[in-house]
């Protein structure tokens, strides 16, 4: 599914290539209403985000910088299935994703609950 790798970083940082990086504005390159768990929910639900924009961009490069206050609003299981799901489905480690994955909003309780979910998930 998306690579394990997660050596691009370490590597850049100790001089040897530069860091590849991908912004995503959640309201313009996903959907400003995201909601849902899975493809049975609609096209803007987690699983959809997780599995086609933030997965792969994770995969491909370093660094991805996720804007998230573009976006009306986050369901709970909306942001258990994205975030805890990269780390259940195998695809990347709680540890890979504090390397690659920089979020930014200015409401601190949403990026401290995503990072909840992330660290209690489990592969």
């Amino acid at each position: 599914m998306f690579g394990r790798d997660g050596r691009g970083l370490a590597n850049a940082a100790r001089g040897q290539g530069a860091v590849s990086m991908r912004t995503i504005k959640m309201g313009r390159d996903f959907s400003p209403c995201p909601g849902g768990r899975s493809r049975a929910d609609g096209p803007w639900c987690a699983e959809a985000f997780r599995e086609d924009t933030l997965g792969p961009a994770l995969a491909a490069e370093d660094v991805v910088v996720l804007h998230l206050d573009c976006a009306e609003g986050y369901g709970s299981s909306f942001l258990s299935e994205a975030f805890g799901g990269l780390v259940r489905s195998g695809a990347f480690t709680s540890e890979q994703l504090r390397r690659k994955l920089r979020l930014e909003s200015r409401d601190e309780v949403l990026m401290r609950e995503i990072w909840s979910y992330i660290d209690q998930a489990h592969a």
